[in-house]
């Protein structure tokens, strides 16, 4: 994108990163890749929203969990279930 910025009308100054849920983690593995490359000047910014980065909840007792983890718990774990069976 940053190589075709001119083309697209982008700022390449001003590129972002952006993912949510299981996205974030897509986010993170690309700015890894930049990090190796030393290319981390190419991204003004990095926003995880609501990252799903793993199932560690999962293996907690839920009577350990506190108030936030309960509140998801749930649906989380069917989410986490249903995208990633492996």
């Amino acid at each position: 994108m940053i190589a075709n910025a001119t083309e697209l009308n982008v700022d390449p100054a001003c590129i972002i990163l952006c993912g949510e849920s299981g996205g974030a983690g897509t986010v993170l593995g690309a700015a890894y890749q930049l990090a190796k490359l030393d290319e981390t000047h190419l991204v003004k910014n990095l926003w995880l929203q609501c990252p799903m980065l793993s199932h560690e909840t999962d293996r907690v007792p839920y009577d350990k969990l506190n108030l936030l983890e309960k509140v998801g718990h749930w649906d989380i774990k069917v989410m986490y279930q249903l995208l990633a069976t492996d």
